[in-house]
């Protein structure tokens, strides 16, 4: 009787078992799987040599951000006195810092990674400049 008991056991499992699988005859040609993946959105912009300063003149920095949207980066420095200029080459701009102590220095439509060039040219200061520079995504 045990054995009886234990093989009707067996069998409603492997009957019910197999039932609740699909199997691949009954999927049909159209059959598969989803799968999404989320990444999270990483940004970071890091000067290579040391921070960006007016004294030293050039260097590089590497600006990164997988956000689809796109991203941007900004400077921020010390405001400068009415009689203070300074002109900065970022990449392929020339951009004549503002006064306020904050500009824009690049917005990209597109996630990218890239190694940009930057040197300050012409200055008149009457103390150096120091760059914090921040990329955020859009």
């Amino acid at each position: 009787m045990r054995t009886f008991k234990k093989g009707l056991l067996v069998g409603a499992v492997l009957f019910f078992g197999a039932s609740a699988l699909p199997t691949a005859a009954a999927a049909g040609p159209n059959a598969g799987y989803r799968l999404v993946a989320r990444v999270p959105v990483a940004c970071w912009v890091r000067p290579e040599g040391g921070p960006i300063n007016s004294d030293t003149g050039s260097g590089r920095v590497v600006e990164a951000c997988n956000s689809p949207g796109g991203f941007a980066v900004h400077a921020s420095y010390r405001t400068l006195d009415g009689d203070e200029d300074a002109l900065f080459h970022y990449g392929d701009r020339q951009i004549q810092l503002p006064h306020s102590g904050n500009v824009l220095l690049r917005r990209s439509g597109i996630a990218q990674i890239r190694s940009v060039d930057y040197r300050f040219e012409k200055t008149t200061l009457k103390a150096p400049v120091v760059m914090v520079l921040t990329i955020q995504p859009i």
